[in-house]
């Protein structure tokens, strides 16, 4: 374990600056693409050019300074990802947190124990469930609600787009919960159905012990280890769907960050990129927040192998073996 942990932080530092260059090089390159390509733009820079302007910009990284906001704004981007991250901890802890609390619970009431197997309205749940992404689920409730104020002429139920810590946090946190709470589900009443069918079930009750004794003291510590696997890939794909969520309910986290970034202008002209796509392909900007997606997967993933190999030592099985 401890070998394990060592590795992985001696990479991260690695990762990131890797992920610091890779952001930088791609927008300072995609935006001359960008330009390019308008009849307000003009082929000016290259790529020696893009080389130096990383240059400069990882002298001001090592003074801690991250640059500032295009356009006038002059903000330090640090003060304003900070801000923005506060926003999606808040609302992804939230959202995961209620995958975890519907999920397990739900794969567990879909095992019949007797035989052990899922039952079938399992199947069809999650079939429902995984087929739809965050995004379509949060297009549909805007829909929804959209389609029932045209009809009533009224103000809908509840906001469809805007930031609080209130009503603003349903539509979203509906949006970021169903699909992996289903993904979880499904993960834990499949695993629950094969340990249960294990020959040493077979034997614990034939010796009188009770389904509910062998799930507390046996099956649920098995599946402990594939669980926590399973619930990191979950995560993974909850934090991709995060970036669509919250463009989509125009939520201020990284992920609208990230979305406005990549997501090219609507309008084209002199003041297009100021005033539709002011983040858009700005280097400094992508330069801080691909590190910092790359750190929560790096840390996720990191988070759940450890776990893993904790509650299965078999998994760490071939970093103990020592020689003469």
């Amino acid at each position: 374990m401890g070998r394990f942990l060592l590795r992985r932080l001696i990479l991260l530092p690695v990762i990131l600056v890797l992920l610091n260059f890779l952001g930088f090089c791609y927008a300072a390159l995609a935006i001359q693409v960008h330009r390019a390509q308008s009849p307000y733009g003009a082929q000016e820079e290259t790529t020696p050019q893009v080389i130096a302007q990383y240059r400069d910009y990882a002298r001001g990284l090592l003074r801690f300074d991250l640059g500032s906001l295009p356009v006038g704004t002059h903000s330090p981007i640090g003060a304003f990802v900070a801000q923005g991250l506060g926003a999606s901890v808040g609302l992804f802890g939230l959202a995961f947190l209620l995958s975890l609390l519907v999920g397990l619970p739900l794969g567990r009431a879909a095992i019949q124990l007797d035989p052990p197997r899922t039952r079938p309205w399992l199947t069809g749940l999650a079939t429902a469930g995984l087929a739809m992404p965050g995004f379509y689920i949060g297009t549909l409730l805007v829909s929804l609600l959209l389609m029932q104020v045209s009809e009533a002429n009224s103000n809908p139920a509840l906001p469809v787009s805007g930031f609080g810590w209130d009503l603003h946090l349903i539509l979203p946190l509906v949006a970021l919960t169903i699909r992996p709470a289903v993904q979880i589900a499904q993960v834990t009443a499949s695993l629950l159905s094969e340990e249960l069918g294990r020959r040493y079930v077979t034997a614990a009750r034939s010796f009188g012990l009770t389904w509910r004794m062998i799930l507390r003291e046996k099956a649920l510590k098995n599946i402990l280890a594939p669980l926590f696997l399973s619930i990191s890939s979950a995560f993974r794909l909850s934090v991709a769907e995060l970036i669509l969520v919250e463009y989509l309910f125009d939520w201020p986290g990284i992920g609208r960050m990230l979305a406005r970034t990549l997501v090219p202008p609507s309008t084209v002209g002199p003041r297009g990129l100021l005033d539709v796509g002011v983040y858009f392909l700005w280097p400094p900007l992508m330069a801080a927040l691909l590190p910092l997606f790359g750190l929560l997967f790096y840390l996720v993933d990191t988070l759940a192998s450890a776990l893993a190999r904790r509650v299965d030592p078999r998994l760490g099985a071939p970093e103990e073996v020592t020689y003469g």
